[in-house]
């Protein structure tokens, strides 16, 4: 073997190894971005589980705030009006909870959602009886009902809402903790895999080299004594 194809066999062994090294970078950086790409979906998905809680918290509350406005108006377009309002928000409700229904729910978050629409929906039938006495100026027997009926079902209905909202803040607290957690992980598993790789390599590139080394010593040393 002459010294030519000893450097040429050097040179395909660490382009070898090179192109291994290339390999695995490759690879790492692409399991890297789809992990991340999945632990943003995640987050996402929790993001918008908070948000249709929310709406469902916000238009709650503004059915009774435009219910006691029906208490102290006293134009009739302004009363007519305030009860258009209260009404549309039953459709606000029910569309949060359609695309909750749409989403991927945890069997928690699926409970959670099913105590707290049966609580919505027994508030609303309340609710409802006493728009219609106000509407009908029956003012005192809409008082009496509200004591009665409305109030204990408006807190009941406020507490759950306001527990799922919490729940869902604190599932997407956490989600966002583990995605970090998880993709940290992944990084130091693919820098210490790096690390280990490249140092493998410049090892079996160092090793490659001393027996090319090696064995161009022993030809000369062999053509050395032939001579001799």
């Amino acid at each position: 073997m002459n010294q030519p194809n000893s450097k040429i066999s050097l040179a395909i062994g660490f382009g070898t190894i090179l192109v291994l090294l290339l390999a695995l970078t490759h690879t790492a950086l692409s399991q890297l971005a789809t992990t991340r790409t999945y632990l943003e979906k995640v987050i996402k998905e929790h993001y918008v589980k908070t948000e249709q809680v929310s709406i469902l918290e916000e238009a709650f509350h503004d059915q009774i705030l435009k219910l006691q406005q029906l208490f102290t108006v006293t134009d009739p377009l302004v009363r007519k009006q305030a009860y258009s309002e209260f009404s549309a928000l039953d459709k606000v409700l029910l569309t949060a909870r359609s695309r909750l229904l749409q989403m991927n729910l945890t069997l928690a978050e699926q409970t959670k959602l099913k105590h707290t629409f049966v609580l919505i929906e027994q508030t609303a039938k309340v609710q409802q009886q006493l728009a219609q006495l106000l509407l009908d100026h029956q003012i005192p027997e809409a008082q009496a009902w509200q004591r009665e009926q409305v109030f204990s079902a408006q807190n009941a209905t406020h507490e759950a809402v306001s527990e799922f909202v919490t729940f869902e803040r604190s599932a997407t607290h956490q989600a966002e903790q583990q995605a970090l957690q998880v993709y940290e992980e992944a990084y130091l598993f693919m820098s210490i895999l790096g690390g280990l790789v490249l140092i493998l390599g410049g090892g079996l590139t160092w090793i490659f080299f001393q027996r090319i080394n090696n064995f161009e010593n022993q030809l000369i040393q062999l053509k050395a004594a032939m001579e001799a």
